[in-house]
């Protein structure tokens, strides 16, 4: 498999491994992120970079960047689709 140019000719390969430090895409992880604009943790989907900064689909959103280091396995890609169920409480009004 490769990405070829307008000529046809080859120019980028397709990567042939689909784990990068432990993870691969559709695993739903739990991140616990100590600095920067998300900070907290969060529970979601998993998309896998080869570099180890990962990007992470939540019920709220997108979160990005997620480093592997932070990341703990809940529950491994086996080819279904979860879906997430989100209780949300508001205090007040």
């Amino acid at each position: 498999m490769c990405v070829t140019n307008k000529y046809g000719f080859p120019i980028k390969h397709k990567t042939r491994c689909k784990t990068f430090f432990g993870f691969q895409t559709g695993d739903m992880v739990r991140a616990t992120l100590p600095t920067g604009k998300f900070t907290g943790t969060h529970v979601g989907r998993l998309t896998v970079r080869e570099s180890g900064v990962f990007e992470m689909k939540t019920p709220l959103g997108k979160v990005s960047p997620v480093r592997h280091k932070y990341c703990t396995s809940i529950h491994r890609n086996d080819g279904y689709m979860y879906a997430f169920s989100t209780n949300v409480q508001q205090i007040g009004n």
